[in-house]
């Protein structure tokens, strides 16, 4: 009778137990609860910038300021923080390799609002991913706080290569060690793997540039952000993207009528981009084999 009445005792502090274990549970979890990819999709992928666009007072002078201007494509890097929560890791205690890719949708769509901002917002146009490719090189433990840095790799007559590494970086007697400097190979910026940055994971991201059915060629994306081997011709660039809009011509142009824009010469804000050549070729001569692979192991009709 006693173990019966300190039983019926325990009951209700039980329920209560097993309600903040539920919502603890919740808790630990929410990043994976139902519609939760979409919001942090929509939250995280700047929409606080289309909200900025939409209240500046001058949209061309607003998206001035945010693109690339003058930079060169292999100069620009993107970096997104990220933790390795509990919903997202494995058995093991590690971040699960299927988050890396679940991470890297936000991480596209900030790229493309950071490298892209006019080929988004003011010609509608999308970046659908053709494919992604992992090298997963050391773990990142559960709750490790790790970044995203992101690079233009390369591209062809219709595929831009993102690359993307997960890095963290080292703390107490790990971040004295003095160890041997890596640099990311060319044409990637040195600045894509800081100093003393423990590399996780190499990703490359494969997308293209589509305006409804239509798919339009890379180098035409990286004129419109007004992007250049220097700086002058990135601005002439962008200047003659903008006389192109006030003539009207613009929109006409990009239904694939761009083969005058791309004869002209990129002194005079052409977009072929030739003064970027050599960067391109080196960078597609190791981005275009992973594609060149895949490929090869399609079946075939016999």
């Amino acid at each position: 009778m006693a173990a019966m009445s300190t039983l019926a005792a325990m009951l209700p502090y039980a329920g209560k137990v097993l309600k903040y274990t539920f919502f603890l549970l919740l808790a630990l979890n929410a990043r994976s609860l139902p519609l939760m990819w979409h919001i942090r999709i929509l939250f995280k992928a700047n929409w606080m910038w289309y909200l900025r666009r939409r209240l500046s007072g001058n949209t061309r002078k607003f998206m001035e300021f945010c693109s690339p201007i003058g930079k060169s494509p292999f100069e620009v890097i993107h970096v997104m923080q990220g933790l390795a929560t509990l919903d997202d890791c494995d058995m093991f205690g590690h971040l699960s390799n299927s988050s890396y890719a679940k991470t890297l949708d936000i991480v596209r769509l900030q790229v493309g609002a950071q490298f892209f901002p006019s080929w988004y917002s003011i010609h509608r146009g999308v970046t659908p991913l053709g494919g992604a490719d992992y090298s997963f090189i050391k773990e990142i433990p559960i709750l490790g706080r790790y970044e995203m840095r992101t690079a233009i790799g390369g591209w062809d007559h219709k595929w831009m290569y993102l690359i993307t590494y997960f890095v963290s970086y080292p703390k107490g007697s790990r971040a004295k060690k003095v160890e041997k400097e890596l640099i990311p190979p060319a044409p990637l910026p040195r600045g894509l793997l800081p100093p003393g940055a423990i590399l996780h994971s190499v990703c490359n991201s494969r997308i293209c540039f589509k305006q409804g059915r239509l798919t339009t060629p890379p180098t035409i994306a990286i004129s419109l952000s007004g992007m250049g081997g220097t700086e002058a011709i990135g601005r002439a660039r962008w200047a003659r993207k903008q006389q192109l809009t006030t003539e009207g011509k613009l929109n006409g142009i990009l239904k694939a009528n761009w083969n005058d824009e791309l004869a002209r010469p990129f002194q005079e804000g052409g977009w072929e981009l030739k003064e970027l050549e050599a960067e391109r070729r080196k960078g597609m001569a190791t981005c275009g084999k992973l594609l060149t692979g895949l490929e090869d192991l399609r079946p075939i009709a016999e």
